[in-house]
């Protein structure tokens, strides 16, 4: 897991990993505008845990890269975005599911293939800068 952002618990965050040694978990701070593509596809899946957003660009840019979505938005419509069990997974708490979803797609290759795929096909054909 790589841990990017920053914000007022960044300290806090940082010091739970320090804590916690034995996971595989890193802090990777703040990502220049040009490195974001690139730094998001090393990864297979995206999780966005706010208590609100809009239209999260790096939700869409995740999508895009083929990462699978499992995300938490208290006051937002991630649903026009994610099509839970189709391109991947919104929860409806924080407290929903995530290891169980993160489990799930760990241990099925082929429905984690059908999900990344779906999801960068939703960006391409609703967000992308050619349908736009």
């Amino acid at each position: 897991f790589t841990i990017y952002g920053s914000g007022d618990k960044k300290e806090a965050v940082k010091l739970l990993i320090a804590r916690n040694v034995n996971h595989k978990v890193v802090y990777g701070g703040v990502i220049p505008p040009d490195k974001i593509l690139s730094e998001v596809s090393k990864h297979d899946v995206f999780t966005l845990m706010s208590d609100y957003e809009g239209m999260p660009v790096a939700l869409m840019e995740a999508m895009a890269c083929g990462l699978v979505p499992v995300c938490y938005v208290g006051k937002g419509n991630l649903h026009e975005i994610i099509d839970h069990g189709s391109n991947g997974f919104v929860l409806e708490s924080l407290n929903d599911n995530y290891l169980e979803y993160l489990q799930r797609l760990l241990e099925n290759k082929e429905e984690y293939d059908e999900l990344s795929t779906s999801a960068k096909a939703k960006i391409h054909e609703k967000y992308s800068s050619s349908f736009c």
